[in-house]
């Protein structure tokens, strides 16, 4: 193989584990910021009522666009 094709390979393998990764880093980098408004145990507690992390975050959006008002 020549230096270009192998140069082309590791430049799709680094877009494609970008790709892949991406999304993680935003979710956790949600879940973070939530923590980090919310706190960890009323953050925790509505995951736990909610069923799951997406379900939880959006309860807590509303709740804050409601006390925004």
């Amino acid at each position: 193989m020549s230096p270009a094709y192998i140069l082309i390979a590791v430049v799709a393998i680094v877009v494609i584990m970008g790709i892949i990764l991406a999304p993680i880093f935003a979710r956790r980098k949600r879940s973070d910021r939530f923590q980090n408004k919310f706190g960890g145990t009323e953050y925790d507690r509505t995951v736990e009522a909610a069923g799951s992390e997406k379900k939880a975050q959006k309860k807590l959006t509303e709740r804050q666009k409601y006390v925004k008002l």
